[in-house]
């Protein structure tokens, strides 16, 4: 019996693959192929690398830091000896954290793409409103939660969960029992999150007992803080805005936020917020495009900004023109969206000149309020 080596992988694989062709041994010999390519050395960090090449992204030290660890948790986690025992993937789960911009989502997703092809990519969020619809329509079924699990299951070998975050105490007593079903049949699980696990669900109702049941992500996942202060989508953010202005027109806008924002950006339909609808020129998982004189004229208030800068980690927003005192509730709305973005700490695109800006009102009646929105406004982005 050969022994399969770095060396000979390849040609081990290749034999199989043209033995099959010719069925000189059966379909069930030779496994499949998904089962040989495990057995090949992966090399995970140059593979991803060169793909992200391809992208002019340039992986920075704790991010090659965490791909190496990661690959060096898959040799140790697949022997060779329990390949030929084992019928589906199994790949080293993960909990990555750090802050915003740091590239958590850009290596868990081309990272699931590179492990197998049998996986599910879908924002927390999204997975959640799944999980509760598929609990309304099967009320009647025993343990519709573990039917949940085999569903998803029989459908994927690496679940990818982004920006994992708990603020409701269903999704709090809901989520725990999943990710604990799938991680004890061997799903390769992938979260990634602002936020360590014990500073989830701050101050909620029954938090120890959700904290209770996440302790198994410590334990068994590859927990890995992506550290630094490097924001990339600021960067990339910075770059688009360092363009001529007459290159910053709705058409390249339109390109930018599908290729760094989101793929499935929503440039037809309405904002919802509080249950109202509102217009905008575009909206995505991470933006919202906002026209300057469509969106301050309509009748939105201050729990309307709280919940944009929730849904939403940047604001872009354009078509500005001067204003003065006969457009008052325009001023004030604007005023009060510039405070909330500050609070929350939103990160605010504006898409004109800081000098052009600068001369936005122009009026005495808000005044004394104008000075601190101008303040915030400060703290923007501009075009170059």
């Amino acid at each position: 019996m050969r022994v399969i080596t770095e060396d000979n992988a390849s040609s081990i694989s290749i034999e199989f693959e043209q033995e099959y062709k010719n069925k000189s041994i059966s379909a069930d010999n030779l496994f499949n192929q998904k089962f040989w390519s495990r057995c090949l050395p992966l090399d995970i960090v140059k593979k991803l690398y060169d793909v992200l090449a391809k992208e002019d992204i340039c992986l920075d030290s704790i991010q090659l830091e965490f791909l190496n660890t990661y690959e060096n948790q898959l040799f140790e986690k697949n022997d060779r000896s329990r390949f030929f025992r084992k019928k589906k993937e199994n790949f080293p789960s993960v909990y990555l954290w750090g802050e915003v911009g740091r590239g958590k989502t850009l290596l868990l997703k081309n990272l699931s793409k590179l492990l197998t092809s049998n996986y599910l990519n879908i924002h927390f969020n999204e997975f959640m409103i799944n999980v509760h619809e598929f609990l309304q329509e099967n009320q009647g079924i025993k343990d519709p939660l573990r039917v949940f699990t085999k569903k998803v299951l029989s459908k994927v070998d690496v679940l990818f969960l982004d920006e994992f975050q708990i603020e409701d105490i269903g999704d709090a007593m809901i989520i725990g029992k999943v990710l604990t079903e799938l991680n004890q049949t061997n799903t390769t699980i992938f979260l990634s999150s602002n936020y360590q696990v014990h500073d989830l669900y701050k101050s909620g109702l029954q938090r120890e007992k959700f904290i209770s049941s996440m302790k198994f992500i410590e334990r068994d996942f590859l927990y890995f803080h992506l550290q630094g202060d490097i924001d990339y989508r600021s960067d990339k953010v910075h770059t688009f805005l360092s363009l001529e202005k007459k290159d910053i027109n709705d058409s390249s806008m339109r390109e930018f936020l599908i290729n760094q924002f989101d793929k499935n950006a929503n440039f037809l339909d309405k904002l919802i917020l509080s249950n109202r609808k509102f217009s905008c020129k575009g909206f995505g998982k991470r933006f919202a495009w906002l026209d300057f004189q469509i969106f301050f004229h309509e009748p939105n208030i201050a729990k309307d900004y709280l919940e944009l800068c929730k849904k939403h980690e940047w604001i872009f927003i354009d078509n500005f023109k001067k204003i003065n005192d006969s457009e008052l509730p325009l001023v004030r709305r604007f005023i009060t969206f510039l405070d909330t973005t500050y609070s929350t700490g939103a990160k605010l695109c504006i898409l004109d000149t800081r000098d052009s800006i600068s001369m936005l009102y122009k009026g005495e009646a808000l005044e004394h309020l104008w000075s601190r929105a101008k303040s915030r406004l400060q703290e923007a982005l501009f075009i170059e």
